[in-house]
């Protein structure tokens, strides 16, 4: 984990189909940026097919969510290789007004009310 010894082999861009409409129905949130997120080889399939989803046992530092990161480093950690072969998510997220915590708390379910995103 941690991107050590790691190489970029290769970039692809993904546009998956009804990808723009979605995330148009967040076109008014502001404070958008390109954030990283790094998973198992294992759900890379799904996440080609339905796009980034919170998961059922998903949970971890600060509770359900779609995890990312702004330094590729962080989700380097979160990467399971296989075969020598790893694979991350270069994204455009829309994070709106965040909601900044300085300690974990894996009991959120969401941000809370007038808030978009955790930020922690």
């Amino acid at each position: 984990g941690g991107g050590k010894g790691m190489e970029l082999r290769n970039v692809w861009r993904v546009d998956r189909h009804n990808e723009a409409d979605r995330f148009a129905k967040h076109s008014k949130l502001s404070n958008r940026r390109l954030l990283w997120h790094g998973t198992n080889v294992a759900v890379v399939a799904a996440i080609l097919k339905s796009g980034l989803r919170i998961m059922p046992h998903s949970g971890g530092r600060v509770g359900r969510g779609i995890y990312l990161a702004d330094q590729h480093e962080k989700s380097a950690w979160y990467v399971s290789a296989s075969r020598g072969k790893a694979i991350m998510f270069l994204v455009e997220a829309a994070l709106g007004r965040q909601y900044c915590i300085s300690n974990d708390d894996s009991s959120l379910t969401a941000a809370p009310t007038g808030f978009d995103s955790v930020l922690a």
